[in-house]
């Protein structure tokens, strides 16, 4: 699971793009799975098939994709259920379950809500696998964040990598001890409490030792630096940026005109 949330070395046309451009990328992909309509289906179809082509150029296994998924599944069917409970009753009914009304409105509601949170998540996760840390710093500080708010952003984008792998680790570890997984829920949560102990003590440690490293390289100096790798827009960014701006472009103008 720790690849999930790291930089996946690979040579592609996305891993080459200009960290900021895959920033704009993937803001753009949110704000358009934000405000298209609920009740626009090729919206929602045009927005999964883009995102699914920006993986397809990023050369992303899919292997990597659908382990992704299967950490999304759960939280899908909670929004799906709590989509479908809770929608207004006054439309078409479709089928009692208790004193519960499931509409067939809201059972599309409930699939185009997962296709929203679907696009949300699979355009961060694309911008993580393709971006390297260190050039997200320089990016950010190319557009004008302070070196220190720049490294403490990238820093926390780094940490989720950090903590699956701290999660794996001691996961294995305390299996290897006998610690088991089965039996009913409170024995699960139970055993579960045991692994998220130490993943959050070694967390701590870790962050202490950032704050010591960020002393020791004075991040705070004000004076200008140079940087061993430099970042610049080719035409392919150009491209893109101008992709982002289109796919902006429709969404705003399906939900003021459409809609």
């Amino acid at each position: 699971m720790s690849e999930l949330f790291s930089y996946i070395p690979l040579s592609s046309v996305i891993h080459n793009l200009d960290p900021r451009t895959k920033l704009v990328i993937m803001i753009s992909l949110i704000l358009s799975a934000i405000v298209i309509p609920t009740h626009l289906y090729l919206g929602f179809t045009i927005l999964i098939v883009i995102t699914l082509f920006l993986f397809a150029l990023a050369k992303i296994p899919a292997k990597t994709l659908i382990g992704f998924a299967k950490l999304l599944i759960t939280t899908a069917l909670i929004l799906f259920l709590i989509q479908v409970l809770v929608f207004p009753s006054l439309t078409t009914e479709s089928l009692h379950i208790l004193f519960w009304i499931i509409t067939y409105e809201g059972i599309i509601y409930g699939i185009q809500t997962i296709a929203r949170f679907l696009v949300i998540m699979f355009s961060f996760f694309l911008f993580l696998s393709t971006t390297a840390i260190d050039k997200f710093t320089i990016a950010l500080q190319k557009v004008g964040f302070p070196r220190t708010w720049a490294f403490v952003f990238s820093t926390a984008m780094n940490f989720l990598s950090v903590l699956s792998r701290e999660w794996k680790t001691v996961l294995e570890a305390q299996t290897s001890r006998g610690l088991s997984f089965k039996g009913n829920i409170f024995k699960k949560l139970n055993a579960y409490l045991k692994v998220l102990g130490p993943v959050f003590t070694n967390a701590i440690v870790k962050s202490s030792d950032i704050a010591m490293a960020f002393e020791c390289r004075a991040l705070d100096f004000k004076r200008p630096r140079t940087e061993r790798k430099r970042i610049k827009l080719n035409r392919f960014d150009y491209i893109f940026l101008l992709l982002s701006a289109v796919i902006v472009t429709f969404s705003l103008f399906v939900r003021f005109f459409y809609s």
